[in-house]
């Protein structure tokens, strides 16, 4: 387990090289199997979930995409009106 970002950009980039490195030596000597009869992701929720970790789940809706992306530009349209207003 690395520390995860930690707001210096080259603590962060040297733990995913460790840990990258760490993955290929693990496919390589054989201790970590990778191929279509694994689950993938399902297995990795299903080991965390038996280990007792708790995991929070977050999808991103189109919806909620499309109401940020508004809310943006009703913001930038507002700051315009009021920079024109002020200033001219």
């Amino acid at each position: 387990m690395k520390r995860g970002p930690v707001g210096v950009i080259v603590s962060t980039m040297t733990d995913a090289f460790e840990t990258g490195k760490a993955v290929v030596e693990d496919l390589t000597n054989g201790s970590l199997v990778a191929d279509a009869s694994h689950k993938g992701k399902e297995r990795i929720m299903e080991v965390l979930g038996e280990k007792g970790w708790l995991i929070i789940m977050h999808t991103v809706s189109l919806t909620s995409i499309i109401v940020v992306v508004v809310v943006v530009v009703v913001v930038v349209v507002v700051v315009v009106v009021v920079v024109v207003v002020v200033f001219y």
